[in-house]
């Protein structure tokens, strides 16, 4: 049962990183398009609206989980080969 909510967790989590990383660039797409603003005024402004958005506590942890996830996935498949 354990293994079962592991993945449905992983699952979560991969689906909500998906949606937050395309929620992002929709974001941005919508921001270039909606206030025309100067080519490098605009530029700045995106990267510090990604720079925070990386730096949010919430995409840490997020990162963190698919990562330990992934290791875990991959030292299983490590281990059936052997």
């Amino acid at each position: 049962m354990v293994k079962k909510t592991n993945n449905k967790n992983n699952k979560k989590s991969l689906k909500f990183l998906t949606g937050a990383l395309v929620g992002t660039a929709l974001g941005v797409a919508a921001g270039v398009f909606a206030k025309s603003k100067t080519g490098k005024r605009l530029g700045k402004e995106i990267k510090k609206k990604s720079e925070e958005f990386l730096e949010s506590d919430e995409v840490k942890e997020l990162t963190n989980k698919v990562r330990s996830s992934f290791e875990e996935f991959k030292g299983k498949k490590t281990k059936k080969k052997k």
